[in-house]
Parts: C-alpha cells; structure tokens; sequence
C-alpha cells in the first residue's frame, strides 16, 4: 500500500517547530530559484505529498545520471543542477 492521501495543505499546520532547521537551504540544498522552479514545474498540479515525491524521483531518475566519482564531498547543489550527474548523495540532496 502506498501512503498517499496527505495532502501539502495537510503538512502546513501540522510540522512542528523542531523540523524547522532541517527545512532551511544549505551548500547541498539549494532554495535558489531555479531549483524552486524545477520542483514546482515537477510537481504539476499534484497535490498529495507521495505523489510529488514520486514525480521528483521519476524526473530524476529519466533526467540526472547516477555516475561514480562524478562528484565529490564539496560538490553544491548548483553543480548538479548544471552538471546532471552524481551518485546517491547527490540526487538525495536534490530530492
């Protein structure tokens, strides 16, 4: 069974404070706008949580390439938004 039904209106009241430094941007995880417009053009007019992460999986895995030694613990995100390549780290990160 897949665990769909919670909708993004669900999650806006309920995340608590305590998850809120994990939700802000950093060197591998970029809040840039590109990135904000790849993740809503992704997204579509999908409103069920699962169903996006699902989309962003698939259009990673149809668009980026999982390379070795690609990439390297300094790697940002805006090089693997350019580049399009990296190993597990990396697409976690764009994910």
């Amino acid at each position: 069974l897949a665990p769909t039904g919670t909708t993004f209106a669900d999650l806006e009241d309920t995340i608590p404070d305590a998850y809120h430094d994990f939700l802000l941007g950093s060197r591998y995880v970029s809040l840039e706008p590109e990135f904000w417009r790849l993740a809503i053009d992704i997204r579509e007019d999908r409103t069920d949580v699962f169903a996006t992460a699902q989309a962003i999986m698939a259009h990673l895995h149809a668009h980026w390439r999982y390379e070795p030694n690609a990439t390297g613990v300094h790697t940002t995100a805006r090089d693997l938004l350019v580049d399009r390549r990296g190993v597990c780290q990396d697409f976690a990160h764009l994910m």
